[in-house]
């Protein structure tokens, strides 16, 4: 280990075994209860009695802090190194609760984003009770998420207990955005292009008023110093754009084409309208049939009467 990153009483003592051969402990000892008489500085880091030490503390530095999972990494290398050795060793600090977030929190993601998403299927089956629709929806908010992840790590937020709760919370955001559409165009008649596009413009409106306010409501803590205000703005800002961009770009698309059909979709008005069309022109055949079988018969007529009248006429 490097001099300067160790700081303890042994190394001060400077005691080194090949100067004490045949020492047998007693002469550590005497040389330990001297140096301890000299500097008592370091009393508090030792207990001991007259012939063994019972407890010691040595204190390690740590050459550079980057607050990412390297140093997770590290404090899980100390307690690895630890539990190898014979000897009863703790290795503890103040700043190991935050280091040990830095390696943790990635399963943690994972996990939380796998609970929220199976939640967030059961709620949405249950306000829409179509799978097909349903599975769009979750697959849309993987997608805002998976954008989400990739665009904060480009911003330069860490991975961090914060950044977990702010993503677990842009569940919801996201959720909401693809439930609006979804809903609309299943609420509406005609054919999935017809439906797509009612849904857009009975929802777009609404979706980027929303979007909007929200952003302009953070707007101000993006000047914030706090690491905390920032990463809460970079995140309401990255989902809102994100979210509106996915609910009024790519899902009327997706819905356009694979969205769900039903017989109730079907518009009905315009099958009445055709059936009135083709009442219409059948009823105007058959009168234009009967005037001309009236005409014909007309004309028959006319000539029976033309020829009774030729025949009185020869006869007389």
């Amino acid at each position: 280990m490097d001099s300067k990153l160790d700081f303890s009483w042994f190394t001060l003592m400077g005691y080194e075994p090949q100067d004490h051969p045949f020492d047998n402990g007693t002469s550590f000892m005497d040389l330990l209860h001297g140096f301890l008489n000299l500097i008592p500085l370091f009393e508090h880091d030792l207990v001991v009695n007259k012939t063994h030490i019972l407890i010691s503390r040595f204190y390690l530095k740590i050459g550079r802090i980057s607050y990412n999972s390297s140093d997770g990494y590290l404090v899980k290398q100390l307690r690895s190194l630890t539990e190898q050795s014979k000897l009863p060793i703790i290795v503890h600090s103040s700043l190991f609760k935050y280091y040990e977030q830095m390696y943790e929190v990635l399963p943690n993601i994972i996990q939380t984003f796998s609970i929220a998403i199976g939640a967030m299927f059961l709620a949405t089956f249950l306000i829409i009770p179509d799978l097909r629709s349903v599975l769009i929806i979750i697959s849309t908010m993987f997608m805002i998420l998976t954008s989400l992840v990739a665009v904060l790590h480009i911003w330069g937020v860490q991975a961090s207990s914060v950044m977990m709760i702010e993503l677990v919370m842009s569940i919801g955001f996201c959720s909401d955005f693809c439930v609006h559409i979804i809903h609309a165009y299943l609420t509406s008649k005609g054919t999935r292009k017809e439906r797509s596009r009612q849904a857009l413009i009975h929802m777009g409106m609404p979706i980027l008023c929303a979007s909007l306010s929200s952003i302009i409501g953070v707007l101000f803590l993006g000047l914030a110093k706090s690491y905390l205000f920032r990463t809460f703005f970079k995140t309401i800002l990255s989902i809102m754009i994100l979210g509106a961009l996915h609910a009024l770009c790519f899902l009327p698309v997706l819905l356009s084409l694979i969205g769900s059909h039903w017989l109730s979709h079907n518009d009905h008005s315009k099958d009445q309208h055709n059936v009135l069309q083709l009442t219409t022109s059948v009823n105007g055949q058959l009168i234009d049939e009967y005037r001309s079988k009236k005409c014909q018969l007309q004309r028959a007529q006319d000539t029976i009467e033309e020829e009774d009248d030729g025949l009185i006429k020869s006869t007389n």
